[in-house]
């Protein structure tokens, strides 16, 4: 072999050495990227994501029952547990002065609904006490959840809701807002039906460009 074909050897190895230096360099520093951003993502706080349903239950008598079932969830995987210790529900009416006070809601307890096929009707059952919901990406959550109000009652209206969650550990609430129509029929079945039959309300039906501002909230 010719001198010339043995240096034109040793700088194909050279090259070779060069690109595969590179190529390694480049594939570590990859996966560390991607392991310091799998580290942080792990570390960094839940983000949860809240929705309302399409159905909202309303009770009237004595008092005002509204069963509300949110979804729960997250779409990322952290070492930290979203905990939701606490719930509050505000409605007030639209036109209601700034300085009449609030119906205070309260989160009384968690329950379930069971469908009757031969009355094609619905049976509330209570299932717990109020008790820290804890949601991860595997877990999603998706309680119903009875808020009643005493000494107060709905009247017709519009009223805006706002449901808040509290998050342990400090970290801010969720905030969730919406709207309900209360018609002066939906008033008297109300009265006819007493506490112990609630009535569904929803913010999904087909709506036409001729509705009222009102077509966007929870109607029954």
């Amino acid at each position: 072999m010719s001198s010339a074909d043995q240096a034109s050897q040793r700088q194909g190895r050279r090259r070779f050495d060069a690109v595969h230096l590179w190529s390694a360099t480049v594939t570590g520093a990859a996966a560390l990227g991607i392991a310091l951003y799998s580290l942080v993502a792990m570390q960094a706080e839940p983000k949860t994501d809240v929705t309302l349903p399409h159905v909202v239950r309303i009770a009237q008598g004595s008092e005002v029952r509204l069963y509300l079932q949110p979804t729960m969830s997250t779409r990322h995987r952290t070492q930290t547990v979203e905990v939701i210790d606490g719930a509050r529900l505000k409605v007030r009416g639209k036109d209601a002065s700034p300085s009449k006070p609030v119906p205070a809601f309260y989160w009384d307890e968690l329950g379930s609904f069971s469908y009757n096929v031969g009355s094609n009707d619905l049976t509330y059952q209570r299932i717990a006490d109020p008790a820290p919901l804890l949601v991860t990406q595997d877990k999603p959550q998706q309680p119903l959840m009875l808020f009643v109000a005493e000494r107060w009652a709905f009247r017709p209206g519009r009223y805006e809701g706002e449901l808040t969650l509290q998050r342990s550990g400090g970290r801010g609430t969720i905030t969730c807002g919406f709207c309900i129509h209360i018609t002066a029929d939906v008033v008297v079945k109300f009265q006819s039906g007493g506490q112990g039959m609630f009535f569904e309300f929803r913010n999904d039906r087909p709506r036409t460009s001729t509705e009222s501002p009102d077509s966007s909230c929870y109607e029954h």
